[in-house]
């Protein structure tokens, strides 16, 4: 019997396919979770055992185990269960320590040396060594590499053996923030010489069973993991509608949930076996307006919009207060680099409705949305900017497309649309994500020499007041002609059953920084 049979004997395939609709799910979700301010207090010791079930706001026939090509958080998060990258990040985005036990630079930021801990075994019994690391990220180097962070190794000259346990990699320049790249799912470790990516071999805590892309996943506890794994499976799947989710979580037939719908969740209390855990970050619900093509190359039109959104009426009305004001920029005001001396934009119809006479367009643009992107609240944020725009003259058709497909319909292809964009561990991750000319991306389409110029001058730059300095630079850029308005940021809402122990928020993701499958256990 294969083991997605299992998945029948708790959730009907109307649910595992997310097309039912939770009638009164407001009122019936009302009474059975907390909200959590602070991390999950454990009520009982670690212990092992059980199948952790969760269930994802998307998935798709594009799912993939494939660390070069893998774009979506469920793949992550699978990602990060079945294979482990040479860091692992903290929830401040400091390095840890996971393959790599501790590392060191030059003087000069220009080489590192990572060392290896020792006795890590691979799914099929190697034994982990330098060459598997040299290997696996030199799949993003290679001229024809198709790997979703070729970017980060830009600056990578070479990467070598030295000695039994040591990895050593030069770079073209100084970067002070190279370990904290190798903590990205991407840059997973796998044996030398592997590339059978649907049966993906690796060190993480869990080793597959099966997996069937937009079906799901089963993976089984790896009992010789370095570190202490508790849950004997997991089950990861998706379940699109947001009131089936919520259902599967109320009715026990899963231990944990993402994307709680904001507007119901202040109203959760009392406790009837589920909780909420809420997590502050900057992830972003981005208006993009890419400035490469019409009518979006206008700059005026772009700089309309951005004054054309009630900000701190989203984060009340649209988020239910679950977020925090955005000025068009990456990156927040916690980040050590936030340029704090750009006046914050807000509400202002006299300068939207000027830029956009002066932009010379007339008619309705056209705004796409999904669910895929923070639940329904997505096509609330999109309702609430047509609003809003119309006091400056401004036409806006919003358009709900469904959660399947979304992102290969409208990204990089239409020229208004509203995208859902997480964390990066630090803002040269941002910047070489989706602003650098390079970038794998680039929703903005607005490219810049001078910004490509300083952002690599911040990165190759060790003294930290010249760094900030320059990073200052660049968010005056992207705050003055970029094609991304940013207004709120969101906080990420998951939900748990009770027995679910160990779950900590995390700023990068939901779900513990997609690395919950092994920190967490079952009371």
């Amino acid at each position: 019997m294969k083991d997605f049979d299992k998945f029948s004997d708790s959730i009907s395939r109307r649910q595992f396919l997310g097309a039912t609709s939770a009638v009164g799910m407001a009122a019936a979700f009302g009474p059975a979770l907390t909200t959590l301010g602070l991390p999950s207090i454990a009520k009982a010791a670690p212990q092992k055992g059980g199948r952790l079930r969760i269930a994802w706001s998307q998935q798709s026939a594009n799912d993939s185990l494939n660390p070069l090509r893998a774009n979506q958080n469920l793949d992550f998060l699978r990602i990060y269960s079945l294979m482990s990258p040479l860091v692992k990040w903290g929830r401040k985005f400091e390095p840890t320590p996971d393959l790599a036990e501790e590392w060191e630079s030059s003087p000069d930021g220009a080489t590192w040396y990572f060392r290896l801990r020792q006795g890590v075994e691979f799914h099929n019994g190697k034994t982990l060594t330098p060459e598997d690391v040299i290997y696996s990220l030199n799949l993003h180097r290679a001229p024809a590499a198709v790997s979703m962070v070729k970017t980060y190794f830009s600056d990578v000259s070479d990467i070598t053996k030295d000695g039994n346990d040591r990895v050593k990699i030069s770079l073209k320049a100084p970067n002070a923030d190279f370990p904290t790249l190798l903590g990205d799912p991407h840059t997973v470790i796998v044996p030398d010489g592997f590339d059978d990516w649907d049966n993906p071999i690796g060190t993480g805590p869990f080793q597959i069973v099966e997996f069937r892309p937009g079906i799901g996943m089963v993976a089984k506890r790896f009992d010789n993991h370095y570190k202490p794994v508790y849950l004997d499976e997991v089950e990861t799947f998706g379940i699109a509608d947001t009131n089936a989710r919520m259902d599967a979580l109320l009715s026990g037939d899963v231990q944990f949930i993402n994307r709680v719908d904001a507007r119901t969740a202040t109203t959760l209390g009392g406790s009837t076996g589920t909780e909420l855990v809420a997590s502050k970050a900057s992830r972003k619900l981005c208006i993009n307006t890419p400035a490469n093509g019409s009518p979006f190359s206008n700059l005026d039109l772009r700089t309309a919009l951005k004054y054309a959104v009630d900000r701190e009426a989203m984060v009340k009305n649209v988020l239910n207060g679950f977020g925090q004001v955005a000025n068009d920029l990456p990156i927040g005001p916690n980040d050590k680099y936030y340029n704090s001396s750009l006046p914050q934009r807000g509400l202002d119809l006299d300068k939207a409705k000027y830029h956009y006479q002066k932009s010379g367009f007339s008619g309705a643009l056209e705004l796409f949305t999904s669910d895929v992107n923070y639940g329904v609240p997505a096509t609330d944020y999109a309702l609430h900017l047509k609003e809003t725009a119309a006091g400056a003259g401004i036409a806006i058709q919003v358009t709900r497309l469904p959660v399947e497909g979304y992102y290969p319909a409208v990204s990089l292809k239409k020229p208004f649309y509203i995208s859902n964009w997480f964390p990066r561990a630090t803002l040269d991750l941002e910047l070489r994500s989706v602003n650098l000319s390079d970038a794998p991306q680039a929703e903005p389409g607005f490219k810049s020499e001078a910004l490509d110029k300083l952002a690599l001058e911040a990165r190759r730059t060790t003294d930290e007041a010249k760094r900030a300095e320059l990073y200052g630079e660049v968010q005056k850029i992207l705050w003055e002609q970029d094609g991304r308005t940013i207004p709120v940021f969101i906080d990420f809402i998951d939900g748990k059953s009770s027995n679910l122990q160990g779950v900590t928020p995390h700023p990068f993701a939901e779900a513990a920084g997609l690395r919950i499958c092994e920190e967490v256990w079952l009371a």
